[in-house]
């Protein structure tokens, strides 16, 4: 009878756990398409702002005039209108969020309840005071851009060729310069559909006792494709986000410089000069915010030349907490493909027979999964004997489960071994 009470009694809690876990799922699921609608959006409105400045921008600019060609109000009011959208987004981000970490810290407590290691909950300690900070910055980076109607003359001190002068800028011009912030956003938002930014791997930083945030994203990514993300996701952005602004700045000095910035490339090649730590020996910058620029550029060129070092003559580690939680999301994928490509080729053979087109295609993407499997079998089940290892979402919180999934992973090493026979 007693055990007949406590099978009950686990059989409840499973169900009512896997219940909030799935609920818990949805609730990130809205947190993150909301980031993404709000990268969308903020960018939306720095391609109307690019727009708006390449039609507005007039041949006869220079220096020390601010001539405009084109009075269209219509990519300003394209790039006002994104950016209310994507404001709107913040707020319904910062709110799903928030939503999602009081159930997620109630779902806590409740698994807690049945641990004999429970959980550290870190989302409100570590999270708090740096969400209102990023809050702020986002909801400020979104207030600049053109707006339409308004506009002034900026006129910023210079020196050319020993004489003091005074460049003339347009206020949307300066306003422009600073939507380039919002790339990142993007970055940041596609960011959160890696795997290691989903709901399981924020449950293993839970546990392991660190941050699931962008920094910790990338860098696992850069941990598993250095070279790639050093080139696509640091290099080639920062050449073309450097140039851009490079060139709004100096576009309009022309007649002193002599340089050709009409063509953007001419600006991005200059940057890639000062990139990789060369210089371009006959510019030389007018004005003071492009010599900020330059010095960006050989801050940014610096970083990515010692990272390439670092990638091609060692890995780039994780710390200990990290690195746990980076094995373990690899771990339980490698166990998640393996039974999902079983139960494939066991459908499909049934289905269909043996030999037919798509039970093979099952059976061979079987075998890679096995072998892929084969590699991590010996940590799973040390992870088994540890107690660390969280196969799904529900394994954390059901006493005896740990049985059910041992003599899952005997399963499956029968399975591969009958395959390797075979």
């Amino acid at each position: 009878m007693r055990r007949m009470l406590t099978s009950l009694r686990v059989t409840f809690v499973t169900k009512r756990t896997s219940d909030r876990l799935s609920v818990s799922q949805e609730l990130f699921n809205k947190y993150r398409s909301c980031e993404l609608a709000f990268a969308v959006f903020a960018n939306l409105g720095l391609v109307a702002s690019t727009i708006d400045y390449e039609v507005s921008y007039s041949p006869y600019r220079t220096h020390n005039n601010c001539l405009q060609d084109s009075n269209s109000m219509t990519h300003r009011m394209i790039a006002m209108l994104t950016s209310l959208m994507a404001l709107i987004f913040v707020f319904l981000k910062h709110f799903q969020k928030e939503i999602w970490i009081k159930y997620q810290q109630e779902t806590e407590k409740i698994l807690n309840k049945t641990r004999t290691r429970p959980y550290f909950s870190t989302y409100a300690v570590n999270e708090k005071q740096s969400t209102k900070i990023v809050r702020i910055f986002e909801i400020i980076s979104l207030c600049l851009f053109p707006y339409p109607y308004i506009d002034a003359d900026i006129p910023i001190p210079m020196r050319w060729e020993f004489r003091d002068l005074h460049g003339c800028y347009k206020l949307s011009e300066i306003m422009y310069a600073f939507m380039f912030v919002r790339i990142f956003y993007l970055f940041k938002a596609l960011s959160n559909y890696t795997i290691y930014r989903d709901h399981l791997a924020r449950r293993y930083c839970t546990f392991y006792r660190t941050r699931a945030n962008s920094r910790f994203s990338f860098k696992c990514v850069i941990a598993r494709y250095p070279l790639s993300v050093i080139i696509i996701c640091m290099t080639i952005p920062a050449l073309v986000i450097l140039g851009l602004i490079l060139r709004i700045f100096e576009r309009p000095n022309d007649d002193l410089t002599g340089q050709d910035y009409e063509d953007p490339t001419n600006a991005i090649w200059v940057c890639a000069t000062f990139l990789t730590l060369e210089g371009f020996t006959n510019f030389d910058p007018a004005s003071i915010p492009a010599e900020c620029v330059i010095m960006i550029c050989f801050a940014v060129g610096t970083i990515i030349y010692t990272l390439t070092l670092l990638t091609l003559w060692s890995n780039i580690n994780l710390n200990d907490k990290q690195e746990k939680v980076f094995v373990n999301i690899h771990k339980t994928h490698a166990a998640a493909m393996l039974i999902s490509a079983g139960f494939s080729y066991y459908k499909l053979k049934g289905k269909y027979g043996e030999h037919s087109l798509a039970a093979v295609k099952a059976r061979e993407k079987l075998d890679k999964c096995v072998v892929m499997f084969k590699k991590n079998k010996s940590e799973i089940q040390e992870m088994g004997e540890n107690k660390n290892n969280t196969l799904g979402d529900l394994t954390v919180a059901v006493q005896g489960i740990e049985k059910k999934l041992n003599r899952l992973v005997e399963i499956i090493n029968q399975l591969s071994i009958k395959y390797e026979n075979n």
